[in-house]
């Protein structure tokens, strides 16, 4: 079994118990029922004479059975298949996209390195990788040669273990750049503080031989500097080799921070960008006073519609207390006229929030808050055509029942005239919004078509071309922290 790769990097170890299974039916079970069948063929063959009774009355199953035997024998003489596994374990931290590499690695590598790549194809091999846990490898191999299967099975797993057990000890054995690097500093400053022990030794061997007590302050002074000298040298080399320590054991930097600032600076810098942003500027511009000249344009309808549902929903409908159908109908009519206004009223209040915030609202070329109150605008004027035209019809085809059943009281006369010349006004409103309201719809305002398609495209382009500044951006960022990580 190869040795463990290491805790620090992924890696891929065999289990403590390989799991080497292989399934699939066994010949020894099948032999007897086929000679039996062969001798039931042979039994009632056409060419042995059959006995004396079953001449008298030959049967039509005889050549059935022989089919079936015949069938029987070509089935159970057709390959096997079995399959065979072992399992492999992910030492060290891996993610998910370390261990999808790896499981692809063993694939390749079993497909490419089997034994019996070149065998028959009455015995290929099928090679796959299964996920048997967490942290955890399934080699499998299906193939019809049961006796090689284990064998196979286990020369490709301990080949692949070998394989990228020499490729991680070929990358620890190569230098990084940085290591170099420290390792080139390293090496100067120890030949520094071999100059300066070598210098030490001179001033000592050079020093004339005199009464100590003479050039005892002298003397103090210089082994003092010298001393100082070898000190901050052999600091040095400590701080060195910490570094070489720190830079072997941390991974280099993979993530970098782009400052608000710079990032802005760079955008700023960019004449094509803001080419692009100043003229989405003038298309959001353009589609907003659009959209707020349809807002305008709607007020007088909406108004004249909150009136005229007003005034229908106040008629006093309960006046026919007789008549049963009659006073039903004209209940129907009372809480459908009240259903409308109060939706009415709800739609307006919506409506006039999302066109106040919309003109309060600064044209932002990087937000898409212009093109987002438009499709909800548009949203919420649709629904409420939608469901008031459901109401509405509701209020025409009671009238319709109710103007079906005559009465001779000129009350009701009276009740009906009211009816339809409200309804009628009801109606002529909100006719007249939908047409002031149709300014929305892209097919009835090529203005604001043109301006929301220059503005799509626009954005779009800018988002592109800000991707970019950013990529940029982040890959100098990331070589300015290895740069200061070195």
């Amino acid at each position: 079994m190869p040795p463990d790769l290491g805790a620090e990097d992924p890696a891929v170890q065999p289990e403590a118990h390989p799991v080497i299974s292989a399934t699939g039916p066994q010949q020894s079970g099948r032999a007897p029922p086929l000679h039996a069948l062969s001798a039931a063929t042979t039994r009632y063959s056409a060419n042995t004479p059959a006995p004396p009774h079953v001449r008298r009355r030959p049967s039509i199953t005889l050549s059935v059975v022989s089919g079936l035997v015949v069938g029987a024998a070509v089935v159970f003489a057709m390959p096997i298949p079995h399959r065979f596994g072992a399992t492999l374990r992910i030492v060290g931290h891996a993610d998910p996209s370390q261990s999808a590499l790896i499981a692809r690695q063993l694939l390749e590598y079993a497909w490419q390195e089997s034994p019996n790549r070149q065998q028959s194809k009455e015995h290929a091999d099928w090679w796959r990788v299964e996920t048997a846990g967490e942290a955890r490898l399934r080699l499998v191999l299906t193939t019809s040669d049961p006796g090689s299967g284990v064998a196979v099975v286990r020369v490709v797993a301990e080949g692949f273990l070998r394989t990228l057990a020499d490729r991680q000890a070929e990358s620890r054995a190569t230098a990084t750049q940085a290591e170099r690097i420290l390792s080139e500093v390293t090496e100067a400053l120890r030949a520094r503080l071999d100059d300066a022990r070598r210098q030490v030794e001179v001033a000592n061997g050079s020093l004339p031989f005199a009464d100590p007590r003479n050039d005892h302050a002298t003397l103090l002074a210089t082994w003092q500097e010298l001393r100082e000298s070898f000190f901050r040298q052999t600091g040095r080399v400590t701080a060195a080799l910490a570094g070489l320590v720190r830079l072997h054991d941390e991974p280099e930097p993979i993530q970098a921070i782009i400052p608000t600032p710079r990032r802005q600076q760079a955008l700023k810098e960019d004449a094509a960008l803001q080419q692009d942003l100043a003229e989405l500027t003038v298309r959001l511009a353009e589609a907003k006073l659009h959209m707020l000249n349809v807002w305008q344009r709607a007020r007088a309808p909406l108004e004249d519609l909150i009136i005229a549902a007003r005034d229908f929903a106040g008629l006093r409908l309960q006046q026919d207390l007789g008549a049963t159908d009659r006073s039903r109908l004209l209940a129907t009519l009372e809480t459908a006229g009240g259903d409308y206004r109060d939706r009415l009223a709800v739609f307006t209040e919506l409506w006039n929030k999302e066109f106040i915030t919309l003109k309060r609202r600064e044209v932002d070329p990087l937000s898409r808050d212009l093109l987002v109150a438009h499709s909800r605008s548009r949203l919420l004027l649709n629904e409420f055509l939608f469901q008031g035209s459901r109401q509405l019809q509701l209020i025409r085809d009671t009238m319709g029942i109710l103007g079906q059943s005559s009465s001779t009281q000129a009350k009701y006369h009276v009740l009906e005239s009211n009816l339809i010349r409200s309804f009628q006004t009801l109606q002529l409103a909100l006719d007249r919004l939908e047409f002031a309201t149709s300014g929305l719809e892209l097919r009835d305002n090529f203005r604001l078509d043109s301006a929301l398609r220059g503005s799509r495209g626009l954005g779009r382009r800018t988002q592109h071309r800000i991707g970019l500044i950013d990529q940029r951006l982040r890959a100098e960022a990331l070589e300015r922290a290895r740069a200061r990580r070195v």
